[in-house]
């Protein structure tokens, strides 16, 4: 299996796993493609439909209304070049914005951390901790804090293979990750950091942190879907990228 096929599959599998955290959340492997829907996070990337192969073109009209239906945006998400007649299908339909994801992968021996002086990284640890990863992400994002609370509740965090991680510079968090390790895979996701601390390698660091945390808790592999601002970022740290993941919404 190539680098960009795992990546394809542990993506699938870390949601799927989190959905099932999730009371009324949907992860289908259907037919052609994967079905998704989150109530509690009723924004378009983690609702809609994410095609495996052109079989799904046909049924992606209905998918998606079934998730607008309930009064929550949808998306497809779709490995480029692997399935154009689902790529047409959504942009038909008025899915027209687009947004590339790098996906990227690092094996331990390439992994080049860098050390920032001063900064502390930790792990979430308590109430107090968990509300300041929560308050930071929704920061660094510019998104509300409600939008990420769910995925940062205590049952969540509780998962088998799940962390969040705090950089501390002195006493101010100043950024945030999360690693998710699943047999010998481990995902990266929300990394960030609020504007106003950029620029000094936090989010490299705590990035650095989720990784070496993915390989001593078995991972083989860490992988991350990248955004344009954070891709140089991840290259430096020695991630490379094996394929591009489109996201597609209204």
């Amino acid at each position: 299996m190539t680098d960009a096929e795992r990546t394809r599959d542990a993506l699938r599998t870390a949601f799927e796993s989190l959905y099932a955290l999730f009371d009324g959340a949907r992860y289908e492997r259907r037919e052609g493609y994967d079905f998704l829907f989150i109530p509690q996070i009723p924004i378009a990337p983690f609702n809609g439909v994410w095609p495996v192969d052109d079989a799904a073109a046909p049924e992606l009209v209905g998918a998606l209304a079934e998730v607008e239906g309930a009064g929550v945006p949808s998306s497809v998400q779709v490995r480029a070049g692997e399935a154009p007649a689902c790529e047409a299908e959504a942009r038909r339909v008025g899915l027209t914005k687009e947004l590339a994801l790098p996906a990227m992968v690092v094996r331990q021996n390439d992994l080049r951390p860098r050390a920032v002086d001063g900064l502390s990284i930790s792990t979430v640890r308590g109430d107090d901790d968990r509300q300041l990863a929560i308050e930071t992400a929704a920061s660094g994002f510019g998104a509300p804090v409600s939008i990420f609370e769910p995925i940062y509740r205590k049952h969540v965090l509780a998962a088998d293979g799940f962390r969040v991680y705090l950089a501390r510079a002195g006493n101010e968090v100043v950024s945030t990750s999360i690693g998710y390790t699943i047999g010998d895979t481990a995902a990266i996701f929300n990394v960030a950091t609020p504007v106003v601390h950029r620029g000094r390698g936090y989010g490299a660091a705590v990035t650095a942190a989720a990784a070496l945390g993915g390989f001593e808790a078995g991972a083989e592999l860490v992988w991350l879907q990248a955004s344009e601002m954070g891709f140089t970022v991840y290259r430096a740290l020695g991630f490379e990228q094996v394929a591009t993941d489109l996201l597609l919404t209204r």
